[in-house]
């Protein structure tokens, strides 16, 4: 009888751990991503786990600079044969209010939903980061041009 009820112990322990809940689907996605001349998204697929993955944002514009939430700030979708449907978080979502900078180049970030996601099960999905270009005038002021969403796509088996 110990062996039987800590075998049970075990495989729920396991199946809680891989995360094997189906995803909240929130509908199909209307957004617009990778329009936005001059900057690209790419996904470090070596880095992809069910909980995050690095990401690169090459900003080829000269003069300005792009500009995102932190790496907790981001919407996930997954493509089912109907296309992009939007995951739900968890919870609200509260984070702090500081802003990844793009400069001209290549430049990596980290893409963490742990914590409002939690793990996906496996799919096709993408990761989409808003963003929007500044302009500096060079004395610690600037402006702030026209939002644009960006997204990478990647795998979970």
């Amino acid at each position: 009888m110990r062996k039987l009820t800590f075998t049970i112990l075990v495989v729920l322990l396991l199946l809680s751990a891989t995360g094997c809940s189906k995803y909240k689907d929130g509908g199909l996605s209307d957004v617009e991503t990778n329009t936005f001349e001059g900057v690209t998204m790419e996904i470090d697929e070596s880095t992809v786990t069910p909980v995050s993955l690095k990401a690169s944002v090459i900003n080829e514009l000269e003069g300005y600079e792009v500009e995102s939430g932190n790496e907790y700030v981001l919407s996930l979708e997954k493509l089912e044969d109907d296309g992009w449907h939007k995951l739900v978080l968890k919870d609200d979502l509260v984070t702090t209010s500081e802003a990844y900078g793009f400069g001209k180049g290549k430049t990596a970030m980290e893409c963490v939903w742990d914590s409002t996601y939690g793990p996906l099960p496996e799919g096709h999905y993408r990761v989409i980061k808003v963003c929007w270009t500044y302009e500096s005038d060079g004395e610690g002021s600037g402006s702030i041009g026209e939002d644009f969403y960006l997204s990478g796509e990647f795998d979970i088996d």
